[in-house]
C-alpha cells in the first residue's frame, strides 16, 4: 500500500514523510491483516473510501470533485478526533494536547489508510497541488496523530525532514 499512496505523487516531501511514518507505524503494529487491527467508523466517511474497500482497495481514479471530496474528508477526521484535540479560530488543526486517542488509534486495512486514501485523492485531484491550506492543515495533524501513536507503542519518533 506504501506504493499506491506515493503512486506518482513521491515528489512532495511532506506527502512522503506523512507515508513513511504510516508505514512505520504500521509495522510497529505487525501489517495487521484482515479482521485484525481495529476500524475506523464508517459514519460520516467520503463516499468514496466505500466505492474502494468495494472494490478491493485496488488503485482508482477518484470520480468525486474535489470539493465534495475535501469537504467529506475533513467532516469525517473532525468526527474521529478526540473530544480534547482542538481547532483553530480558521478551522485549522492544532497539534497540541494529550489523551486517549479513540477512534484513531486504528491499524490495517480499515484503519488509517483510508484516511491517507483519501488525501492522495484529494492530491489527484488538485493535480499535485500541495499548497491548499486545508490538505496542509490536515497532513500536519494525521502527521502529529501518526507520531503521536508511534510513541506510544515505544518506537523512537522518526527523525524530522529538512522540509518541516
Amino acid at each position: 500500500m506504501k506504493e499506491y499512496l506515493l503512486g506518482e505523487i513521491d515528489d512532495i516531501p511532506s506527502w512522503v514523510d506523512l507515508v513513511n511514518v504510516w508505514f512505520e507505524l504500521e509495522e510497529v503494529k505487525g501489517f495487521l491483516e484482515v479482521g485484525q487491527g481495529r476500524a475506523l467508523p464508517a459514519k460520516n466517511r467520503p463516499k468514496i473510501v466505500g466505492t474502494w474497500i468495494q472494490g478491493g482497495r485496488a488503485r482508482m481514479t477518484p470520480t468525486c470533485e474535489v470539493g465534495t471530496l475535501r469537504t467529506e474528508l475533513l467532516q469525517w477526521w473532525k468526527t474521529l478526533n478526540p473530544p480534547w484535540c482542538q481547532t483553530g479560530p480558521t478551522g485549522e488543526f492544532l497539534q497540541s494536547g494529550e489523551g486517549d486517542w479513540g477512534f484513531l488509534n486504528a491499524s490495517g486495512r480499515n484503519g488509517l489508510l483510508s484516511v491517507l486514501a483519501c488525501m492522495n485523492w484529494w492530491l489527484e485531484l488538485e493535480e499535485g497541488l500541495d499548497e491548499d491550506p486545508q490538505w496542509v492543515s490536515l497532513l500536519r495533524d494525521v502527521q502529529w496523530v501518526l507520531e503521536s501513536l508511534l510513541k506510544e507503542t515505544g518506537e523512537p519518533p522518526r527523525k524530522k525532514s529538512r522540509s518541516d
